[in-house]
């Protein structure tokens, strides 16, 4: 059992402080499904450290199976038993190749050398990693990281698990297999492996009449919370919900102010229970699926970034060679909003940092405006400040001691004036919805994600880029501060900004873009408008990508509308 008393946090930082955690009392059975949900900020990861002995509150106190994680001895027992897969793979991953990594929790608890080559050929197979196994995992994608931290925490076998937003880099194909891992995990206990007699193989599966592993589950995923036994609703440090999803989502009032959202079923039947809402799924049955203003009769734009022929290797000539973009040729128009698309480990990410010259193709051209980058001559740096790059995890470009010194980094280092560097600070923070004067002297460290998030933006939008480019710009964030970047990329577009997103979130792109292109295995497999596109609809799923929720709700009305009118017919009967 975890048993949590009277628990505060606070996070101090040279005359400041935050308080994380307000005196939380919670109690989580052995063999419990537990889905904790909250908007950033509220505590949710502080509280999975606390557990885990990686944080001390600074009052209360915290036990598992009796151990309490004040006691220094304790803590090796404490992470024996408790799992834990953090947010950003990055931060858990310590050795340089895959087999090694899983190898590396295994060696430290003292696995026999043969169990451990069989727990680590389990999760190589299970995480669809074998062809890894000896990459370095700096160059894996961000999806392929996240299943790999997985992969060497649940080889531990342990007794408790926590995970921390564990499916929000992967592709939906990777988190509806994750989540059915999980389910499995739950019902049945943990992995394990066994010799087969007289054939001296090895099978690896799930241990029938073990004990369940009690799951923590962090997540901004309704769908996801509803799987779990328990829900606890975090806010502001204290557990303000705590019961079966379906009781608590019941309290929709209060979710929605605390800024979550409901299950997507539990929105259509309140909406179909309401006049509004009624006339809402009234007006999307009625409306062409994503059908975007056509361009056609408009002049055609000039194009901004165009990619020709674009090969590009990993580790070109060795062993561990990857061959991650293979011909790739698109052009970004001026003005325009792009959204890149496709599966984890497609060549997303190593794409984008071609735009600006972070990546040198193995062959091929990049050209900014007509011209190659990396001709004689150019200057990459002016190439850097017309195309801006936000990364997937914003915490890697905050550096200085407080916001408003890390978003004038980049206009300062330009040689601009002073006075317009500090004009720029400020109206870059306006354009991403933060207050100068609340945020500008506060540390990038006691910001929630969602503000590190806009802070980052914030740092490109002060070097004024022509184009900007993020990726996974909504990772880990709530569904307000979701919002939040989508109002702020919206006004970037209106403002004629060439707006280029990564995103496995369909609703997301669904919401923004104007066009999109769709990457498989370093190719471009499709492009187009997003009606064209989504017109694919089978083809995007067999990949494993998935349709926006719009297009969903549609279908589904539009099937039940059919049903129900079939329903209505008064039957012929033979006479």
């Amino acid at each position: 059992m975890i048993k949590i008393e009277n628990l505060s946090f606070q996070y101090r930082y040279r005359n400041n402080s935050l308080n994380a955690l307000d005196g939380i009392d919670l109690e989580i059975e052995e063999g419990e499904s537990v889905a904790i949900m909250g908007a950033n900020g509220s505590g949710k990861t502080t509280l999975a450290w606390c557990i885990n002995g990686l944080l001390l509150p600074n009052s209360g106190k915290v036990m598992v199976d009796g151990l309490s994680t004040h006691r220094p001895e304790r803590i090796p027992a404490i992470r024996r038993r408790v799992g834990m897969v953090f947010q950003n793979p990055d931060n858990q991953i310590v050795t340089t190749t895959v087999e090694r990594e899983i190898a590396f929790g295994l060696e430290n608890i003292g696995i026999p050398p043969i169990q451990m080559h069989q727990r680590i050929n389990w999760a190589l197979k299970h995480f669809d990693l074998e062809q890894y196994r000896y990459h370095p995992p700096h160059r894996l994608s961000g999806g392929e990281k996240q299943r790999l931290a997985l992969a060497s925490v649940l080889a531990m076998e342990p007794k408790y698990l926590i995970l921390d937003e564990p499916t929000s880099l992967l592709d939906p194909k990777g988190k509806r297999e994750v989540n059915r891992m999980l389910k499995q995990i739950q019902a049945t206990g943990p992995v394990g492996c066994e010799t087969t007699h007289g054939a001296g193989q090895v099978r690896c599966e799930v241990a029938h009449g073990a004990d369940r592993v009690t799951v923590i589950h962090i997540t901004q995923s309704p769908e996801e919370a509803l799987e779990a036994d328990r829900l606890i609703i975090l806010s502001q440090g204290k557990i303000v919900l705590d019961g079966p999803p379906q009781t608590v989502f019941q309290q929709y009032d209060q979710i929605w102010a605390l800024g979550l959202d409901l299950p997507l079923q539990m929105r259509l039947e309140i909406a179909n229970n309401t006049d509004e809402g009624k006339r809402y799924l009234e007006k999307l049955f009625d409306s062409e699926e994503l059908d975007k203003p056509s361009s056609q009769g408009k002049r055609e734009k000039p194009v901004k970034i165009s990619t020709h022929n674009l090969l590009h290797i990993y580790d070109d000539g060795l062993p561990t060679h990857k061959e991650a973009l293979s011909n790739v040729s698109i052009d970004i128009k001026k003005g325009e909003f792009l959204a890149l698309v496709g599966p984890t480990g497609s060549g997303k990410t190593t794409l984008a940092q071609h735009f600006n010259g972070l990546l040198k193709p193995t062959s091929g051209q990049v050209k900014v405006e007509g011209e190659d980058l990396w001709d004689k001559g150019i200057d990459l740096q002016k190439v850097r400040q017309k195309v801006g790059l936000v990364f997937q995890f914003p915490e890697f470009q905050l550096f200085e001691e407080k916001v408003a010194e890390d978003v004038a980094f980049g206009p300062r280092n330009l040689g601009i004036a002073k006075e317009q560097v500090q004009q720029r600070v400020k109206q870059a923070l306006e354009a991403v919805e933060l207050d100068f004067d609340a945020f500008g002297q506060r540390s990038p460290v006691h910001l929630s994600q969602g503000e590190k998030r806009r802070v980052a933006i914030a740092g490109v939008l002060a070097m004024d880029p022509e184009v900007i480019v993020l990726d996974e710009p909504t990772v880990g964030l709530d569904p307000r501060g979701t919002k939040q970047i989508i109002r702020t990329l919206k006004a970037l577009h209106r403002q004629g900004k060439t707006v280029v997103i990564i995103s496995h979130n369909m609703d997301l792109v669904a919401q923004l873009a104007e066009r999109m292109t769709v990457l498989s295995q370093g190719k471009v497999v499709l492009s187009g408008s997003l009606k064209d596109v989504f017109s694919h609809s089978d083809f995007i799923v067999s990949i494993g990508l998935d349709l926006p929720q719009i297009i969903k709700i549609t279908k589904e009305l539009r099937l039940q509308k059919q049903l129900s009118a079939q329903l209505s017919r008064p039957s012929l009967v033979a006479t």
